[in-house]
């Protein structure tokens, strides 16, 4: 029988790329300089885990 997951463990790395991407895209629209790479790499983050699950 397969094991039961609950909500959270479902929903953990949605909720997580979620507000990752959500942070990212305010960052990026609202701070100028350095802080504009870090804003790219929080948005791309859904890419790079899809990539990395699609490589697996």
């Amino acid at each position: 029988m397969a094991k039961q997951l609950s909500r959270w463990q479902i929903f953990k790395l949605p909720i997580i790329l979620f507000i990752l991407s959500m942070t990212g895209i305010v960052a990026a629209l609202l701070v100028d300089g350095e802080i504009d790479l870090l804003a790219s790499l929080a948005l791309a983050s859904t890419l790079i885990v899809t990539a990395w699950y699609i490589l697996k």
